[in-house]
């Protein structure tokens, strides 16, 4: 028999008592009114099967009772009127609650023989469905699904323990984010921004991130972070060119070493100073080979170290630009 069936079944029975309660107390013209404190239902053994009766805070209940003794179907109304109906086991442990809360939110919950919800299904008070599944040794679920208030959905996953493991939202504006946990905290999240480019951040102990992966129409990223979150080491590829590029960066997140290729197949490696301006670089050209130069804290380049076509080259200028010492060594 499905659980279906027998829910019908139960409504049933208790649909048929009610009546019967009804006609007696007189519902129906000319019947007689009966007044009782408690009534009880017998069958041809004397046990009691159907007990309605008042509780001592005055709260009407309706309970139906097996041939043990046992309840295994109990209608109530609690002081601040929430209504419970429940079905018991062969122990009178409930197995399947539902139950409308004083505010009217109703709520069906499937529960094992320890009590513990399995399945749990309510409706928020605005108006958002949840579901429930499994329960950790805390209570927990261990699986939610939620309809957020601001629109958004989420589907959870926690430990035994009752530790978040696994979160999955979508936004109100439907972007999708996934993140996993440690310890309560999101060590590693994978989402797509609101311009539709995905994006992978790894987080450390205190929930800062210190690894992030990202991809857009300019570019792809891989950031490295420090325990404070600066930036400290940045690996690019223009997308649109595909010339790579490979930063280091002090703790004010200023750049100070950098390599690159850029379109023409050129590498160069600059090192610059603490505000991030450019001191040295050096790099390969395809025609006359390795170069160094040095600048000062204008740019200009002060010193050139090269590969000429007729041997190494040395240079030396003033700030106005002028070639003040040329070495070249034959």
């Amino acid at each position: 028999m499905t659980l279906g069936s027998r829910l019908v079944g139960a409504w049933a029975v208790v649909s048929s008592f009610l009546l019967l309660i009804i006609l007696i107390s007189g519902a129906v013209p000319g019947a007689k009114t009966l007044e009782a404190e408690k009534m009880v239902l017998r069958d041809t053994g004397g046990n009691a099967r159907i007990s309605m009766d008042l509780d001592d805070e005055g709260e009407p209940s309706l309970k139906f009772l097996d041939k043990n003794g046992q309840i295994r179907t109990r209608l109530a109304l609690s002081p601040d009127g929430a209504i419970g109906f429940a079905f018991n086991d062969q122990n009178g442990s409930a197995r399947i609650a539902m139950s409308l809360d004083s505010k009217g939110l109703p709520l069906i919950s499937l529960q094992d023989k320890e009590k513990r919800p399995q399945i749990r299904m309510q409706v928020t008070k605005e108006g958002k469905p949840m579901f429930f599944f499994g329960a950790a040794k805390n209570g927990w679920p261990l699986i939610a699904m939620l309809a957020r208030p601001n629109g958004g959905v989420s589907l959870d996953f926690r430990g035994q323990d009752g530790s978040s493991k696994l979160s999955t939202v979508i936004s109100p504006d439907g972007l999708p984010s996934t993140a996993y946990f440690k310890d309560e905290q999101a060590r590693m999240s994978l989402s797509i921004s609101s311009e539709g480019f995905p994006m992978i951040f790894l987080s450390g102990e205190n929930d800062k991130t210190r690894i992030a992966i990202t991809a857009s129409d300019h570019s792809s990223n891989i950031t490295c972070y420090d325990k404070e979150g600066k930036a400290r080491i940045v690996s690019q590829v223009d997308a649109k060119t595909g010339n790579p590029q490979f930063r280091l960066n002090d703790e004010h997140e200023k750049t100070r070493l950098a390599l690159s290729v850029n379109s023409n197949g050129v590498p160069a490696l600059t090192l610059n100073d603490q505000e991030g301006n450019n001191r040295l670089s050096a790099g390969v050209l395809p025609e006359n080979g390795p170069f160094l130069w040095f600048l000062n804290a204008a740019k200009q380049v002060k010193l050139l170290l090269a590969e000429g076509k007729k041997g190494p080259v040395i240079q030396m200028f003033n700030d106005k630009k002028e070639t003040i010492l040329n070495l070249p060594q034959h």
